[in-house]
């Protein structure tokens, strides 16, 4: 759906500073490890600009980097959760090289 469908009705101005108060939530919450509210912050950014959302210019280039940084948070705890097994995961899944 995205912002195309609704880009006459939503005021762009209190969309972009939406999308800056979550990119100062993500980072806070990057540097206190809690990767559940970077994640969860991160995936409202990407709904918010998902489908044709052409009616937006804005950078959000800071995405890839907050996701990638939100990813090394939750892979070890993904690890501890979901392994039983010390044949699983296999050695150095977790890492991010």
């Amino acid at each position: 759906v995205g912002l195309a469908k609704w880009g006459r009705e939503v005021n762009l101005e209190l969309l972009l500073e939406i999308l800056s108060e979550l990119r100062h939530v993500v980072r806070d919450a990057i540097g206190q490890t809690d990767e559940l509210v970077s994640l969860q912050g991160l995936n409202c950014a990407l709904v918010l600009l998902s489908g044709p959302s052409q009616a937006l210019i804005t950078d959000a280039t800071w995405l890839a980097d907050s996701f990638t940084q939100a990813l090394s948070l939750a892979l070890p705890s993904l690890h501890s959760v979901h392994s039983e097994s010390p044949s699983w995961p296999p050695e150095r899944v977790f890492t991010m090289e």
